[in-house]
């Protein structure tokens, strides 16, 4: 996730060498199965797992062939060839949005080199915020944005302090409210 923040919410980073295809899945419920069940046991994925939503242009859309890689009525992808990403990321029509997000026991998050949370990880952020009720973490908007679903599972986040941060957010980022979906 942290590379798509990078890209602004509106691109899909390119594939690693040994990634020679973008799997886009067409069904929530199946996002769900690998963020949940794949994702939070895998190192790779840093232990977690997040569903994304995103509009692509249906017309370049019919170019791709529907792939059923399982029960027919769950397991639909997409495959976009790694060297035609670009073309693929040009024909997205709004900001990538985070619906869903799984933790397994071993996910430390994302722990940045600077800034209010340098050095911190997911569970020692929340530590540093619940402690520190001045600390401003639109400072720190990648780490508040990837961990807020995580911190919620940890102590709970009441409502004021969650629209406290959106809006914190959205301001210091230029993310559309809604995109902070949480």
């Amino acid at each position: 996730m942290v590379r798509i923040f990078e890209l602004d919410l509106r691109a899909f980073p390119p594939r690693f060498e040994w990634q020679p295809i973008f799997y886009p899945v067409l069904l929530e419920d199946y996002a769900i199965q690998i963020a949940r069940d794949w994702n939070t046991g895998d190192a790779a994925s840093g232990f977690a797992g997040y569903v994304t939503a995103f509009r692509v242009d249906s017309e370049y859309l019919q170019k791709f062939t529907v792939q059923v890689v399982g029960a027919e009525d769950l397991h639909q992808e997409l495959w976009i060839p790694a060297e035609e990403l670009d073309e693929f990321n040009a024909h997205i029509l709004e900001e990538v949005r985070v619906t869903r997000s799984f933790f397994g026991p071993q996910f430390q998050g994302y722990i940045p080199d600077s800034g209010i949370f340098a050095g911190l990880d997911a569970r020692a952020q929340w530590d540093l915020l619940t402690q520190d009720v001045d600390l401003d973490p639109s400072q720190d908007p990648l780490s508040v944005m990837l961990h807020l679903r995580f911190w919620e599972t940890l102590g709970g986040i009441d409502p004021a302090t969650r629209d406290r941060l959106r809006q914190s957010l959205s301001a210091a980022t230029g993310y559309k409210s809604s995109t902070i979906s949480w």
